[in-house]
């Protein structure tokens, strides 16, 4: 997980899981998956409650923002480094740089 703060957060809910990512004071976006909201906490056989898919380590300062688009697996980023980071939620990769 992150090693500072949280400072932002943002989910999506799809048919089949939940993505939510969040971005903190360490300068990063952590990417995780939680169970869909029909799916019985204590039930072991299900998809881990935490578990993170990815760390998006680009930016240099405090992550302030995260956004996921609603249609595409795309999530973007804007921190204390002046920048907004486009990403591509499949292959955990930058697409695009705003500074």
């Amino acid at each position: 997980g992150h090693t500072g703060k949280v400072l932002c957060a943002a989910m999506e809910q799809s048919s089949r899981v939940e993505v939510c990512c969040s971005g903190g004071v360490d300068g990063t976006v952590r990417v995780w998956t939680v169970p869909p909201m029909a799916q019985d906490l204590y039930d072991s056989t299900g998809v881990s409650v935490r578990q993170q898919r990815a760390c998006l380590d680009e930016h240099s300062d405090a992550v302030w923002g995260v956004e996921l688009h609603a249609f595409h697996p795309l999530l973007a980023s804007a921190s204390a480094d002046k920048s907004v980071i486009l990403w591509d939620l499949q292959s955990f990769t930058s697409l695009a740089t705003l500074a």
